[in-house]
């Protein structure tokens, strides 16, 4: 369970469990990608995160029975609103967020048809530090 405790934040649809990607799954499971940082106010992969992501890929790989939602949130707007992307001015981080690690898995070997992404804005804050809600997680959609 090392890779567990590394690399998911877990939380499940059944307050009794906890989901993670190595374990026993079910539709509507969250799964929230530990040290996946951005750059500030970009969809930018930070180098640091690199070598967790390539370990959830690769969970993710061995794991083809499951297709998932890509879910990307910032931090700190009103009202639930997304933040500005800096680099395109517009008002869609989580969603560029979200797309930047659904570009991320395809190009690593994860087929597009067992995912896809939405950006939730500040909708769900987690209610600590405001750096917990810059995060992405996997939601759990069709288990085959």
């Amino acid at each position: 369970m090392l890779l567990t405790q590394l690399f998911f934040w877990k939380y499940s649809v059944d307050e009794n469990k906890e989901a993670n990607l190595e374990g026993e799954l079910k539709v509507g499971d969250k799964i929230i990608l530990k040290n996946i940082l951005f750059r500030t106010g970009y969809s930018d992969i930070l180098k640091e995160s690199l070598d967790n992501l390539e370990k959830i890929t690769q969970t993710l790989k061995e794991r083809k029975e499951v297709n998932f939602l890509i879910l990307g949130h910032v931090c700190c707007t009103d009202s639930g609103s997304d933040a500005i992307d800096r680099r395109t001015k517009k008002f869609n981080l989580s969603v560029a967020r979200a797309k930047r690690i659904y570009d991320y898995f395809l190009s690593h070997g994860i087929e597009k048809e067992r995912m896809d992404y939405k950006g939730l804005g500040h909708q769900f804050p987690l209610g600590g530090p405001s750096k917990f809600d810059r995060r992405v997680e996997i939601e759990i959609v069709k288990i085959n």
